[in-house]
């Protein structure tokens, strides 16, 4: 019996221990954050759970910052990097939820002709709101032409030093062109037709090689020779094959292209350049032209098939038997914001040659003597 009794008197020494502590322990956890956001769930401050009980917490981040990670006591966090999860109350804590300002990635190329010197080439990461330097630099017979891509940051998309503002994932291009110096460079266009281009200067009757590629007596007394090849078929003239149009980029300066003689009265796609795909003539002005051709003839471009012309304009006179133009004998693409004070003769689109449906001219078989000046 004294046994039993012994045994008994320790268990009930042992249930009310546990009694006096109200069952269950409660511990304390206390939440901070740093600059940039909140703690919205549970809240901030000292918070009292019973132990073992599961606590969500939620961290939100201000506008252009991030959350980062909970630091602390973390041990019985689900997962410190995640702004929404969950702590195991199994001892008194204190956390608190990181913050920092938000980055983005700035990713920079270029085309030939050059290179990003400044800050280089490839995938930079910032703070959201930092300034970044940008510096092109062009190769030796190029210079730079614009920034393109996602430029709305950008201070000044046509200066090769410029800054952009990082408040966004960004992905750039600097682009290059050839410079457009004399008629040989002018003329060899012709062998890349998808290449990019600015004019330098004026090219007029006393820039080297007018004689020999754009005058009155040039090319056997044909003048010069249209950029690109159109393919016209004879009898149905509204069937088109632009051969080899040139699908690039000219850019003009706001310089003009003077004098520019062309005498091909039996040939098709006629102008300075015969015919575009898809590519951008822009501020560029052909004066003083003398243009004779077939069918589809402008002082700029004989026929455009998907090119934007902007900003440019021409004047002199342009012959054909068809589909004759001022600036364009025949527009399938954009012509904006230009002119023409050309004179015309030939069954014409338009003025300006901005057509939009093919139709079949009223042509006799090309021959030396059908078109004058």
């Amino acid at each position: 019996m004294k046994r039993a009794s012994t045994f008994l008197i320790t268990v009930a020494l042992i249930a009310g221990m546990v009694g006096c502590g109200g069952g269950l322990g409660e511990y304390g956890v206390t939440i901070a954050s740093t600059a940039g956001g909140s703690v919205t769930t549970p809240g901030e401050g000292t918070f009292t759970y019973d132990e073992g009980e599961v606590v969500s917490m939620v961290a939100e981040a201000e506008e252009g910052y991030r959350f980062i990670n909970w630091t602390g006591d973390v041990d019985d966090i689900d997962d410190v990097e995640d702004a929404t999860t969950t702590i195991t109350m199994n001892d008194d804590y204190s956390i608190t939820a990181d913050f920092a300002i938000k980055q983005y990635d700035l990713t920079i190329s270029s085309t030939e002709g050059g290179s990003v010197t400044t800050p280089g080439e490839g995938t930079f990461t910032y703070d959201g709101g930092t300034v970044v330097d940008l510096v092109a630099e062009p190769d030796e017979g190029y210079q730079f032409m614009k920034w393109t891509g996602s430029i709305g940051a950008t201070a000044d998309v046509y200066a090769a030093e410029t800054t952009i503002t990082i408040n966004n994932d960004f992905s750039i291009t600097a682009n290059f062109a050839i410079e457009i110096c004399d008629w040989y460079d002018l003329d060899a266009i012709r062998d890349n037709l998808g290449g990019s281009y600015l004019l330098m200067n004026n090219l007029d009757s006393t820039t080297a090689g007018y004689e020999e590629l754009a005058s009155r007596t040039a090319n056997g007394g044909k003048g010069w020779e249209p950029i690109g090849t159109l393919s016209v078929d004879p009898v149905y003239t509204e069937t088109v094959d632009p051969v080899d149009p040139f699908t690039g980029s000219l850019g003009g300066q706001g310089y003009e292209v003077r004098d520019l003689v062309i005498d091909r009265p039996v040939e098709d796609g006629v102008g300075l350049l015969s015919c575009l795909g898809e590519g951008v003539i822009e501020n560029l002005g052909v004066v003083n032209a003398e243009v004779i051709g077939h069918v589809y003839v402008g002082g700029l471009v004989g026929e455009n098939e998907g090119a934007t012309v902007s900003n440019s304009y021409s004047n002199g006179s342009v012959t054909g038997d068809c589909c004759v133009g001022g600036l364009v004998g025949f527009n399938l693409g954009i012509v904006r914001n230009s002119f023409w004070d050309t004179e015309t003769s030939g069954q014409a689109t338009s003025a300006g040659g901005t057509g939009k449906t093919r139709r079949k001219c009223r042509t006799s078989p090309p021959s030396q003597g059908q078109a004058g000046t």
